[in-house]
This record gives C-alpha cells, sequence and structure tokens, in this order.
C-alpha cells in the first residue's frame, strides 16, 4: 500500500547517515549501505525520483561498510 511505501521510504531516508548524503545538481543522493540502495531526490520539491538496488559486487564497494 502506499502508506507501507512511504514508511519504509521515511525509515530508509532517516537511517541515511549524512555522510552518505551527495548533492549534485539539483538532486540529493541518499546511499543506505543497509538497504543496499540508493534514492535520487529532487532538492528543490522533494521528490523521490529514483530508487536503485546497489549492485553488492561492484568492485568499488568491495571496502565499504555498512553504517546504516
Amino acid at each position: 500500500s502506499d502508506g507501507e511505501i512511504e514508511r519504509i521510504l521515511r525509515k530508509f531516508i532517516l537511517s541515511t547517515p549524512l555522510d552518505n548524503v551527495e548533492t549534485k545538481g539539483k538532486n540529493y543522493y541518499f546511499k543506505c549501505l543497509e538497504y543496499d540502495a540508493v534514492l535520487t531526490i529532487n532538492s528543490h520539491t522533494l521528490t523521490i525520483i529514483t530508487a536503485k538496488r546497489i549492485v553488492k559486487n561492484n568492485p568499488l564497494l568491495k571496502e565499504s561498510k555498512r553504517i546504516c
């Protein structure tokens, strides 16, 4: 349901450390390794644009630790 999705997204956003929030142009990127995902959020409207899974076998993430 919409309410359940909103609760999951809220938990995702609140559990992402500020160090894992990046601003590029007009978007915020919330990277939470606990959920193995990245949310792209428009910084002006605060609308969620995309939600993508992080590929676990990505060599760029091998040194990353679960921090959220």
